[in-house]
């Protein structure tokens, strides 16, 4: 429960909402500007061009490293290393294949980011 209600005010800046009745209902709000609530915990951690690619992950998990390239008008390369930046400061994973993966972000970033 206290996850429940930590992280729904993370994600959306909501409470949840339960009703109880014949069939108990939970209510998550969520919205799909989940970058928010992350660039607010990591804004001094990460680069300009990191929060960038993190915008891009909540808009699209599944984006491509080229398609993330594309939209930011910078070379893949520089992706993949903006990428492993936030993979080694434990914010972001890849969940799944290369090929039909999708980039997460990890619940418990706040305490692990130095």
């Amino acid at each position: 429960m206290r996850n429940l209600y930590r992280y729904t005010r993370i994600y959306s800046g909501q409470e949840p909402e339960l009703i109880e009745g014949d069939v108990f209902t939970t209510i998550i709000p969520l919205t799909r500007s989940v970058t928010l609530g992350v660039t607010e915990k990591v804004t001094e951690k990460v680069t300009e061009g990191e929060a960038d690619v993190l915008r891009l992950i909540a808009e699209i998990p599944a984006m491509t490293q080229s398609a993330m390239a594309e939209r930011l008008a910078v070379s893949r390369k520089t992706i993949v290393t903006r990428l492993r930046a936030l993979k080694d400061k434990g914010i972001v994973y890849r969940e799944g294949s290369d090929k039909k993966g999708a980039w997460r972000t990890n619940e418990g970033f706040g305490s692990e980011v130095q």
